[in-house]
């Protein structure tokens, strides 16, 4: 017979959605003012937002007559930092100002009601919907250069390894007499977010505990790093081979939907390296999947 005192009891929220959709609202409509027809990246990240305050249902405060003063202590925090962005110059923090200020008071909005773990279960969400969402670009940009280095230096001296006469300057190949420049289209960030959201799946499928599912998570960029360093030695090989046919739209598809499986097949497999513990009843009360039933607690 199970301790029904323990999960039998919890019941979901939903008191932070109506607040995190708003902040997906007007992240999406900024988002999409300067996403330069990138709208399919809106997607992907508010399909995340949604995916995220989904599961942490169950992790968020109950209704309660009072919120302890302690916990409200957060929420005037936030309320006493809001003002300061108004003194900030918009270039100072990417024009994100207002909603710098809007994030923070939703923030305050959810301590006031339900407490210091309602709100801050709600404020990754809020974060991707206020800040990631309308700096998409700046975040292609800045991881782009990131991940053409890493795979590049990773390929060129593991082909090395081979005595292959090939040689690199920052995010540029030698092979022989020709040069082969790692462009943007062929660091992975045309597939990064995809894989955010891909990645995401995969770790919510394999893990409960959310320790474990932040570890698994975390290595999503090197293992990116890894697939796409596999792509450019693919790339260089074939092209010693067969020359500049390589570069053809049909291959760019067809490596760009290899890095993707790599990828995915990656931190599938990397699961496993950080195994569930059986769950204690705080893991099961916290867990994003529904409690067990009350017909088992009997």
């Amino acid at each position: 017979m199970k301790n029904s005192s323990t999960a039998t009891d919890a019941k979901p929220s939903l008191f932070h959605l109506p607040v995190i959709g708003g902040a997906l609202l007007i992240g999406a409509i900024q988002g999409l003012r300067s996403a330069s027809g990138h709208w399919e990246n809106i997607l992907i990240i508010g399909t995340i937002v949604a995916l995220m305050s989904w599961d942490s249902r169950h992790r968020m405060s109950p209704s309660r007559e009072t919120v302890p003063a302690r916990e409200r202590l957060l929420a005037w925090v936030a309320l006493a930092l809001a003002p300061c962005f108004l003194l900030i110059p918009g270039s100072a923090v990417m024009d994100l100002n207002a909603n710098v200020i809007l994030l923070l008071l939703a923030f305050a909005f959810s301590a006031f009601q339900r407490g210091a773990r309602t709100a801050l279960w709600s404020l990754p969400p809020l974060l991707l919907a206020l800040v990631a969402m309308p700096l998409q670009e700046f975040i292609y940009l800045s991881f782009s250069y990131v991940l053409r280095l890493l795979s590049t230096i990773l390929c060129c001296e593991t082909i090395q390894l081979f005595n292959a006469s090939v040689s690199y300057h920052h995010t540029t190949i030698y092979v022989g007499d020709a040069s082969i420049a790692i462009t943007d289209a062929c660091s992975g960030i045309s597939q990064l977010f995809a894989l955010f959201l891909l990645s995401y799946l995969i770790v919510r499928r394999q893990h409960r505990q959310l320790r474990r599912a932040l570890l698994h998570y975390s290595l999503l960029l090197p293992v990116v790093v890894l697939a796409n360093a596999l792509r450019l030695i693919i790339t260089i090989v074939l092209f010693q081979r067969i020359g500049t046919v390589i570069f053809a739209d049909f291959f760019h598809i067809l490596f760009g939907l290899l890095l993707v499986v790599v990828t995915v097949v990656l931190m599938y497999a990397a699961g496993k390296l950080f195994p569930e513990q059986e769950s204690t009843p705080a893991d099961i009360a916290a867990s994003p999947e529904s409690p067990e039933s009350p017909h088992d607690a009997n």
